[in-house]
């Protein structure tokens, strides 16, 4: 995955974590995970992507089975876990940084300064 430019998988249903070895694919510019029954932490490898400049982990769903068809909505409690991590500060060419509607806590890093291309937070 080391071509890979822009991954969107937002939207898909998905039940899954981020790969821990997100980290390899350096040449990822965009990450779009959002509205998909996502948990666990952020990777500290995804920190590792220099040249990632958008980043989209909003609006975790949590879907259940209901009447045979699956039902997902947008659920604050559940999805991506702990904090963002100082090393958010690496990803100098981030733009996006969308985080909303997850139950990750503590406060933002001043690192995030750092990131002097970011423009929607």
């Amino acid at each position: 995955l080391t071509n890979l430019l822009y991954l969107d998988l937002g939207k898909n249903q998905l039940y899954s974590a981020i790969p821990v070895d997100i980290g390899s694919a350096q040449n990822l510019e965009e990450l779009r995970v959002q509205e998909n029954e996502m948990f666990g932490n952020i990777p500290e490898s995804l920190y590792d992507l220099r040249k990632l400049e958008k980043l989209w982990l909003q609006n975790t769903m949590k879907c259940d089975e209901v009447d045979s068809s699956w039902l997902c909505v947008s659920d604050s409690e559940f999805g991506f876990e702990g904090s963002l991590q100082t090393e958010i500060g690496n990803l100098l060419s981030l733009s996006h940084l969308l985080i909303n509607n997850n139950p990750l806590t503590g406060t933002l890093p001043s690192e995030l300064g750092r990131c002097e291309n970011l423009s929607i937070l």
